[in-house]
């Protein structure tokens, strides 16, 4: 098993509930960061908290691996859509009970401090990413206004092509981009789907043609004039 699968088993699976971060962004840091400074902390409380009569907790460590072999066969694909499943739910339930029984005894205060810090930072970073999504989705309603204003007057019909609906994990965002764009050129009949076919031209209507593009800071190339 690659470093790779070990980091998506332990993102997506183990620490899910009580850890939860996004960790679907191409190129981003931050999880990883986050990722190692929630593991260095949790074996800091283990270490702390866990007597060698304790069963409870070695217990429920081992039932969250013994819990998490299932997930192995779905490694490198655990996207939003599996997310309901039992396979990713079930480690990370053992996980927070686990938690939950350390940290219900007389822990360090520094130590709960610093994973609820952790937490914060988790929660913070999967904010930003709903955020980044939105500013987006702007940006390109912006973009496709002052298209669709340059054009003139009459009936234009607005395409975008290409657009996933879940990029990086952002629930809904095809939906959110057409309200947005259908808000912004109420004029316009507007049309974001994945694939062309879904996007079929009106005859006899003008097109603006946009085509996602998720590694350039507009989000889309285009327009191109039909």
């Amino acid at each position: 098993m690659s470093a790779r699968s070990i980091y998506s088993l332990a993102v997506n699976s183990i620490a899910l509930p009580v850890f939860g971060i996004n960790a679907t962004v191409p190129g981003a840091v931050w999880p990883g960061v986050i990722l190692v400074c929630f593991c260095v902390i949790a074996v800091l409380i283990a270490g702390r908290r866990i007597e060698g009569e304790s069963k409870r907790q070695w217990t429920l460590l081992l039932l969250a691996l013994l819990s998490a072999i299932p997930a192995a066969n779905v490694i490198g694909w655990i996207q939003p859509s599996l997310l309901h499943s039992r396979q990713v739910y079930w480690p990370s339930l053992w996980i927070a009970f686990f938690l939950a029984s350390i940290l219900g005894r007389r822990s360090s205060r520094a130590l709960i401090v610093l994973f609820l810090l952790a937490e914060a930072s988790a929660a913070s970073y999967n904010v930003w990413v709903y955020r980044d999504a939105m500013n987006r989705a702007d940006r390109i309603a912006s973009r496709v206004q002052q298209d669709v204003g340059a054009m003139g007057g009459g009936a234009v019909e607005v395409r975008v092509l290409g657009v996933p609906n879940n990029p990086n994990g952002v629930f809904l965002f095809r939906e959110e981009l057409n309200e947005r764009i259908a808000r912004a050129v109420p004029q316009a009949m507007v049309r974001v789907c994945e694939r062309p076919s879904g996007c079929a031209a009106d005859a006899g209507t003008r097109s603006a043609v946009y085509q996602w593009d998720a590694t350039s800071q507009a989000g889309v190339s285009g327009p191109r004039l039909q």
